[in-house]
């Protein structure tokens, strides 16, 4: 290739410096952002791609019709999978893992956090193509006292040291580690830091429940036979489920469906999926996002074509020398691609090393785990790929756009025509300011619901309130104690234990408000006499839980979309039946409960957890102190010393 054509072209860029700068400015922005997306949407839609038997592979999807409810499942009962695999033809097996717990282990009278401890069926690594790069695949997870590590937190707990066979004390149960599994790629939605066998659960059953229509909850999985399509496995479907559970519940207005989704399908969905893995995405929000990378991309070169076009008088100077030495159309074409592709690759490097600051903060923003690195030799290709795509969309729409030109007029200093190929820099200049004007008004749009977000009414005061998760299992008695000893803290007003932390969203169960003939899905919390004052939340009719709960061990209290639901005029002695009649003793403003994106729903509140089975598993403590480094160490210290007696 003519050197000529490099000289000219670094010429022509470090003669025109600002608008060289602009330029590189520009499509670097342009090309980081559609490196990033590229990355992103080939990450996403290859999640789970690697298990070899994928195609076979599916996941049951259980839904619950109701009368007024419509809730569909990507966790089902403990006993979902293995009744369906024994009782339908065409089903190779089963594997399921519980969602997932975090937990803190003692090691070495050391404490440590594991962010994702999972239950699972001791076929997991024959199921799934995930290695162990220490202990035996088949008996890893074949008593409840085993536990199988990832690669990454077995050098945190245990460092250089073999970790098979040292003890882990979980919950005060002690694990022997069997097992060492490689880390897990960034593409599959079973996350998971540690597994315990599912016997440990089947052996506690004391603790969990293990039935078609609650307790513990499984990603449940099938692999089916080859040649057996899923429309076979879900057209028997039906007829089990009226077998094993729609006719033990008929009359009561609730009836469960389930189909099965494809193991690769799971991480992107349709957003219809209410209850699933925390890091799934829906494909809209996919769509979305890479539209918004590829406008970037487009302003970049609308803005590098008008900015080459402004300097419309010296690029055809440029040009009609070159013709006067003899050059032919495609050489000058060629020169010009050049000189664009130079300015592309200087974007791209400083595109680069943008992106290699900022992805971790995309990654923080969009909850992935984006690399770089990661499929080098397919992010290489596609960014050659692009560069010259560019390249060429810049070049011939610049050449078209200096077109047509007189050299005579040219050479002898005669102006030059400012009305040739106006309607195509009308049409560029046009364009940005159209998207610009549409970033502007969807961040105004994004600023405006934030905005409502963060000033809307919560219904209770989140000011000033700290939540402690339990990290062993205390009883009753042993969280009462606690939270007494917590009240002799001078700068804490209030504490209350409850079943779940509130703002996350609350469990549902299946109740039948009195007068209808069908049981109906409805949020329920369990919490203490407290729980009122503690957050703030306004008592509107009736009283309050006594301070001796043995005397409101079947009474409730209800919000007001619950009255609403049920059509009561008094709410106060209506009762609502689930094992046994509860009475309705109080009302409560409505208050947000689960995420401020989702509308307000019926809720129960009851001071007798027990009474379904369940414990308090949260201490919510409202201080009065603006030092809150101080107060938690304090809380901690006590936390400790509490753990210790206990």
């Amino acid at each position: 290739m003519n050197l000529l054509y490099f000289k000219i072209a670094f010429r022509n860029i470090l003669r025109n410096e600002l608008h060289s700068f602009i330029n590189i400015a520009g499509l670097s922005i342009g090309i980081a952002t559609i490196l990033f997306i590229f990355i992103f949407v080939e990450t996403e839609t290859s999640y789970d791609n690697f298990h070899p038997d994928g195609k076979r592979l599916f996941r049951i999807l259980e839904t619950t019709h109701s009368k007024n409810d419509h809730l569909v499942a990507g966790f089902t009962g403990y006993s979902n999978a293995p009744e369906i695999a024994s009782a339908i033809p065409g089903i190779e097996g089963f594997c399921r893992t519980s969602e997932d717990f975090e937990v803190k282990c003692f090691s070495k009278g050391q404490v440590y956090k594991i962010e994702n401890l999972r239950y699972t069926d001791d076929n997991f690594f024959a199921f799934f193509k995930f290695r162990l790069i220490a202990g035996d695949p088949e008996t890893a997870l074949n008593s409840a006292e085993k536990i199988v590590l990832a690669h990454r937190l077995a050098v945190q707990l245990f460092d250089k040291k073999d970790p098979i066979g040292q003890d882990l004390l979980i919950n005060q149960k002690v694990f022997t580690v069997s097992g060492v599994s490689e880390d897990l790629p960034g593409n599959t939605h079973l996350k998971f830091d540690a597994l315990v066998s599912i016997k440990f659960v089947e052996h506690d059953k004391e603790n969990f429940w293990l039935g078609w229509g609650g307790g513990l909850r499984f990603l449940s999985y099938l692999k089916l036979t080859e040649g057996v399509s899923p429309q076979q496995v879900e057209a028997a479907l039906p007829s089990l489920l009226n077998e094993t559970v729609n006719r033990e519940i008929a009359g009561t207005g609730t009836v469960y469906s389930a189909n099965l989704q494809n193991l690769r399908d799971i991480h992107l969905s349709t957003g219809k999926i209410t209850y699933d893995c925390p890091e799934n995405r829906s494909k809209s929000n996919l769509i979305i996002i890479s539209g918004i990378g590829i406008l970037i991309l487009l302003l970049a070169i609308v803005n590098y074509i008008s900015l080459y076009m402004a300097q419309k008088s010296e690029k055809i100077r440029s040009i009609s020398l070159l013709e006067i030495h003899g050059a032919e159309q495609w050489q000058i074409t060629i020169q010009m691609y050049i000189e664009v592709l130079v300015v592309s690759l200087i974007s791209l490097l400083t595109g680069i090393y943008l992106l290699t600051i900022l992805t971790p903060l995309l990654n923080d923003f969009l909850k992935t785990s984006i690399s770089l690195s990661q499929n080098r030799m397919i992010t290489f290709l596609f960014l050659i790929g692009i560069i010259l795509t560019i390249s060429l969309i810049i070049t011939l729409f610049s050449k078209h756009g200096l077109s047509r030109v007189n050299i005579t007029d040219v050479i002898k200093g005669g102006s030059l025509s400012q009305s040739r190929n106006n309607a195509l820099s009308t049409a560029l200049v046009t364009f940005q300011f159209i998207i610009v004007i549409l970033f502007i008004v969807s961040m105004l749009v994004m600023n405006k619901q934030n905005t409502y977000i963060n000033n809307r009414e919560y219904g209770f005061t989140r000011e000033n309130i700290l939540t402690v998760f339990p990290d062993k299992e205390f009883k009753h008695n042993e969280l009462t104690g606690f939270k007494q000893e917590l009240l002799n803290i001078a700068e804490i007003s209030h504490v209350s234990l409850t079943s779940q932390g509130v703002g996350s969203g609350l469990t549902m169960n299946g109740y039948k408000i009195t007068g209808e003939s069908e049981f109906t899905l409805l949020n329920v919390i369990y919490a203490d006499p407290g729980f009122i004052d503690c957050f703030g939340i306004s008592l509107v009719s009736g009283r309050n839980f006594s301070a001796d709960t043995r005397n409101d061990l079947s009474s409730i209290l209800v919000n007001q979309k619950l009255i609403q639901r049920a059509g009561w005029k008094d709410p106060i002695n209506q009762t609502i039946e689930r094992n046994g009649l509860m009475k309705i003793i109080g009302t409560v403003e409505d208050f947000n409960f689960a995420s401020l994106y989702s509308e307000i729903k019926p809720l129960i509140i009851m001071c007798n957890p027990a009474y379904d089975g369940w414990g308090y598993n949260c201490v919510n403590i409202r201080y009065q102190t603006s030092n809150i480094k101080a107060l938690s160490e304090k809380i901690c210290e006590l936390w400790e010393k509490k753990s210790i007696r206990g």
